[in-house]
C-alpha cells in the first residue's frame, strides 16, 4: 500500500488511519498532526528529567500516572519473584528460613520506601501535600480514595508548588496560552 499523502510504500506497522479513514504513513501523520507529535515528544523529554533513583527514592517533585503505574506493576513483578525465591530458600531448612526472613524484611523496607515516594510524588502532581499518604490508614475508604486520586485522576496541568508538570513542557503551555 502507498501513503495517500506522500505516495511511498511503508511496512504495515507504520500506518495510521486519519479522519478520512485513508491510510497514511507515520511521517505524514506526524506532519499533519503536529500537536500529537509534540505531546509524545514532550512526555519522552520529561521522562529524562528525573533519574531512576529520583523516581524511586526521592520524595520531591512530581510524576504522572503512567510512571506511577509502571513502577507499581514493576514492584508487583519483583514481589512475585522475591516471593518465589523466599519460598524456595525457606524450604531448605532452618538456615534457609532465617535467610528468607532477612531477605523478606529488607525487601519490605525497600518496597515500602519506594511505595511512599511514588505516592508522595503523585499527591504532589495533584497539587496536594505528600502527607496525604496518611489517608491509607483509613481502611478501605482511604485505599480507594488514594487509588482513584493517584491512579486515575490527571495531575495539575502546568507548574504547581511542587514543580513542573511532568507531562507538558513549558514551551507547549506558552503556545497554548497564546492561541
Amino acid at each position: 500500500m502507498k501513503c495517500k499523502s506522500c505516495g511511498e510504500d511503508y511496512p504495515s506497522k507504520f500506518w495510521f488511519r486519519d479522519e478520512n479513514t485513508e491510510n497514511i504513513c507515520i511521517d505524514c501523520y506526524n506532519k499533519e498532526h503536529p500537536e500529537e507529535f509534540k505531546k509524545e515528544r514532550s512526555m519522552q523529554e520529561n521522562l529524562g528529567k528525573m533519574s531512576l533513583s529520583q523516581i524511586l527514592f526521592s520524595f520531591t517533585g512530581r510524576i504522572g500516572r503512567g510512571t506511577f503505574w509502571a513502577v507499581w506493576f514493576s514492584m508487583m513483578a519483583v514481589s512475585l519473584v522475591i516471593g518465589l525465591m523466599i519460598g524456595g530458600i525457606s524450604s531448605s531448612g532452618d538456615e534457609g528460613a532465617a535467610a528468607a526472613g532477612v531477605i523478606h524484611f529488607l525487601y519490605l523496607i525497600l518496597s515500602g520506601w519506594v511505595g511512599l515516594a511514588m505516592q508522595v510524588k503523585r499527591w504532589h502532581d495533584r497539587d496536594k501535600s505528600g502527607w496525604m499518604v496518611l489517608i491509607n490508614f483509613i481502611p478501605i475508604l482511604g485505599w480507594l480514595w488514594a487509588l482513584v486520586e493517584l491512579g486515575f485522576l490527571q495531575g495539575t496541568i502546568g507548574p504547581n508548588q511542587y514543580g513542573e508538570d511532568p507531562l507538558h513542557s513549558t514551551e507547549e503551555k506558552s503556545e497554548n496560552v497564546v492561541q
